[in-house]
């Protein structure tokens, strides 16, 4: 940010688009521990036992664990679908309107979220709270804030090269991990001392401090002459998707993301399970692997990424990125003692490298006029490759228990899971091998 040669109005669009971000991401991973906690707690006064005795050990603390997880379950399946299903429109909407009114809608949505969390009864959290919280979603998720935002930065450097954009974003993508890093602790620790309820009133409030700070000091980037009109038919995620087969590169960026965006989030997702059944990992030591993980890409993205610019082609940083990805996570497949666990998530240092330059490259092939639909299609399929998380962690519990002996028995595979995330990180790898390179921005 100090060294890209970028006016100073756009350095402060910089500045506040990395202030959003790292709010954005707080207020959400705040109530990580809160939310799983109260729909614990919830399913266990549905079978008699008070938040005491909702531990391990009671007859119907399985029952009430299974119970919500299943609510978890269609909580997240509504809300993902529901995001999915506006997360090109308002993309859209940013290149018509402006780009604040994609920054806030989800910031409304998200308030309103974690109201509905805490107000509707838990006999009503079925009934009520799982289509309510579907109806919210469609004001958008973090995806659309994700690709608001490089929107507005996409506006705001277009006199800066692709190297400078992508180290821009880089750094704006890493205040992303730093909010996520933060988040879940502190989420934690007040859950602990002021109850599940108070800790997400307090994400709630995290959400309106941003929704007010962007709302006074989030200057409109794109001007009224630069504008195109909403293109209804293409406000849909199948017509964004279809925005990746415009050439061969955009297409092997379509594969780069999905494939690159599933593994680390199928991966961050088995991790504590599998962290539980084979180091024996509490609480502590689980929070503690996944701020390993977080704070590897955070630092990855403010410190590493600028300066492999200068030594390296955008392409070969993604070769590099993937590479990271399908090592770290194939080692991790043997990996059973947990300081070698927490070694490997704090090695993924290049994993997250790919996001900016994938949005650089989007940005560039479709001009001034449409950087709100093509970073929208990227952020659908990040919002695609969250709701295909289920099926690794399904893998996972179908695998938990099966070891495998190779190279005649000098290494075990405990994790039978992280050998699929890795080749799903393959197919980003080669992908990203055949990219013959990233193209300027267009007119």
């Amino acid at each position: 940010l100090v060294t890209a040669q970028i006016s100073p109005s756009s350095r402060r669009t910089a500045v506040s688009a990395s202030l959003y971000l790292f709010l954005c991401y707080f207020a959400l991973s705040l109530v990580y521990s809160p939310y799983q906690s109260l729909l614990l707690h919830r399913a266990c006064h549905d079978y008699g036992l008070d938040e005491q005795h909702c531990i391990a050990g009671n007859p119907a603390y399985d029952q009430a664990q299974k119970k919500a997880a299943s609510v978890d379950s269609l909580y997240k399946l509504w809300v993902g679908l529901g995001q999915l299903s506006t997360c090109a429109f308002l993309g859209n909407a940013g290149d018509a309107w402006g780009r604040r009114i994609s920054l806030l809608m989800p910031l409304v949505g998200g308030i309103l979220s974690g109201l509905l969390l805490v107000s509707v009864p838990a006999t009503l959290q079925t009934e009520v709270m799982l289509p309510l919280s579907g109806i919210v979603s469609l004001l958008g998720g973090q995806f659309v804030c994700n690709h608001a935002v490089f929107a507005a930065l996409a506006d705001a450097t277009q006199c800066a090269t692709s190297e400078e954009r992508s180290q821009i974003f880089s750094v704006v993508e890493g205040m992303l991990w730093g909010g996520l890093l933060v988040g879940p602790y502190v989420g934690g620790v007040l859950a602990a001392t002021i109850g599940d309820t108070n800790a997400i009133l307090l994400s709630v409030a995290v959400g309106v401090c941003n929704l007010l700070i962007t709302t006074g000091t989030f200057k409109e980037t794109l001007p009224v002459g630069r504008r195109s009109p909403l293109r209804w038919r293409r406000a849909n995620p199948v017509i964004s998707i279809s925005l990746f087969l415009e050439t061969r590169t955009t297409i092997l960026l379509a594969i780069i993301t999905l494939a690159g965006s599933t593994a680390m989030t199928t991966g961050t997702a088995v991790v504590p399970f599998y962290a539980e059944r084979w180091a024996g990992a509490g609480p502590e030591e689980v929070g503690l692997l996944i701020s390993a993980s977080l704070g590897a890409s955070c630092v990855g993205l403010i410190v590493i990424m600028p300066w492999l610019v200068r030594c390296l082609s955008m392409t070969r940083i993604m070769v590099l990125s993937n590479l990271n990805t399908v090592v770290c996570w194939l080692v991790m497949s043997i990996c059973i003692a947990q300081w070698e666990i927490i070694a490997i998530l704090a090695c993924q240092l290049c994993s997250g490298l790919f996001f900016p330059i994938v949005r650089t490259g989007m940005g560039n092939v479709f001009g001034q006029r449409r950087y709100g639909e093509a970073l929208a299609a990227v952020g659908t399929l990040e919002q695609i490759s969250a709701l295909l998380t289920p099926i690794g962690l399904s893998l996972y519990r179908a695998t938990e228990d099966v070891s495998l002996d190779m190279a005649g028995g000098r290494v075990i595979v405990h994790g039978v899971a992280f050998m699929y995330i890795s080749g799903v990180a393959l197919l980003g790898l080669c992908a990203a091998a055949l990219v013959p390179g990233i193209p300027c921005a267009a007119d």
